[in-house]
């Protein structure tokens, strides 16, 4: 019986999701741009879907469905013929079989550093955030306009950042839109369009996402001098594992084989932990 609801809820997902794709495809190149909000909320969706919590899967269906009506009434999209949605029902079996036992994985890998990233931030005070977005906005300044002025950029955010209120907890947006482009893949195999490549794609996409979560970890700790001198080696051996075999099971002698992911997230959580 399950069975047949988790189906419908993965056709109602990639109904709302064809649905954003056209919306997307203006909001995105506006002044405004794309609102980041909505791949959350379509990922919280998935999230419940994946994880068959039956109670909150409606609650989410429902908050994409307004947002999407708001963003076409807001847009002046409901003449336009390419916006006119109808009940495409590209469902086949297959799609939701694999997004639950091969993409499964790989998606919950991808939540698990997700939660990782969040306790991180968790534990930073508001000032020590503060700082990372500072040095991470003087980063992208000087890449874009060299360092002379460099001094003048810096008066600019300790200004602007020392009053502006941070929450602490975000989901980093190069991981959000490594999720919103896995679900593009998906949404690519629920419409019979290279089924095999576009799931082995998405899996790709989580897979990354999941790495950018752990290395933004290490990154934003190594900012703070957070990181012991001490782990620097196993850091290294990491990378080093990384590059050789990014995303590949391995075996250590006759124990269980350890993915990547798995060490990363060791050590990330013992250097939180630290």
């Amino acid at each position: 019986m399950y069975q047949e609801q988790y189906q419908q809820h993965i056709n109602d997902f990639f109904r709302l999701y064809e649905q954003f794709l056209l919306v997307d495809s203006i909001i995105s190149i506006l002044s405004d741009g794309r609102d980041r909000d909505i791949v959350v909320r379509f990922l919280l969706y998935f999230t419940d879907i994946v994880n068959k919590k039956e109670s909150k899967i409606l609650n989410h269906k429902e908050e994409v469905k307004k947002i999407l009506k708001g963003y076409i009434v807001q847009n002046d999209l409901t003449k336009n013929r390419c916006y006119s949605f109808h009940s495409s029902n590209y469902y086949i079996s297959v799609i939701s079989q694999r997004i639950n036992n091969d993409l499964n994985s790989s998606f919950k890998a991808f939540l698990k550093a997700s939660e990782l990233y969040e306790m991180h931030r968790q534990k930073l005070t508001q000032q020590e955030i503060i700082s990372v977005y500072r040095r991470n906005a003087l980063d992208y300044y000087l890449t874009a306009f060299g360092v002379e002025t460099q001094d003048e950029f810096k008066v600019f955010l300790v200004s602007y950042t020392a009053s502006k209120q941070v929450n602490g907890v975000r989901l980093l947006k190069q991981s959000l839109m490594e999720f919103n482009n896995a679900i593009s893949h998906l949404y690519s195999a629920w419409k019979k369009k290279s089924i095999d490549t576009n799931m082995e794609r998405a899996q790709h996409h989580f897979n990354r996402g999941a790495l950018d979560f752990y290395k933004s970890i290490i990154k934003e700790l190594s900012m703070l001098n957070k990181i012991n001198t001490s782990n620097l080696d196993e850091l290294k051996n990491l990378r080093c594992l990384e590059y050789s075999s990014i995303g590949e099971e391995r075996h250590k002698g006759t124990v269980k084989p350890l993915s990547l992911y798995d060490e990363y997230y060791k050590f990330c959580l013992e250097t939180i932990n630290n």
